[in-house]
């Protein structure tokens, strides 16, 4: 029995090949047989190209920035969320309030209202 060798097809193959099966009749089979590929090759490209991530590339300037301040803004949200969490109780009422901080990168978030601070201060200061 001869050895089958593997078959390597360039990605602009593969497009070219999902943009038949996608304007076609709609049917991946009959489409596949013209190509002379497997019918679950053609179903796995068709899949492989309708879950790809868009390209940053096709993302405009504005939709650039409003991404890069959403991502700050989760950042932020979760910092809060991380105090919120590990925010300790005071057993009895003092002056001064327990301070919380968390810090990720460069910010640092304190929880008794002081917002965003630029340094982690210490704890029991």
């Amino acid at each position: 029995m001869a050895k089958r060798t593997r078959r390597v097809f360039t990605p602009e193959y593969k497009a070219e090949a999902v943009r038949l099966a996608q304007t076609g009749n709609g049917n991946i089979a009959a489409t596949a047989r013209d190509l002379g590929i497997d019918v679950t090759t053609l179903r796995d490209w068709l899949h492989r190209a309708s879950t790809q991530e868009p390209d940053s590339a096709s993302l405009s300037l504005s939709e650039k920035q409003e991404l890069l301040q959403l991502r700050r803004d989760v950042t932020v949200l979760r910092m809060e969320r991380e105090i919120l969490k590990n925010r300790k109780r005071s057993p009895r009422r003092t002056s001064r309030p327990i301070c919380c901080v968390a810090s990720v990168g460069d910010l640092a978030l304190c929880c008794h209202g002081q917002g965003l601070i630029d340094r982690v201060y210490d704890r029991h200061a």
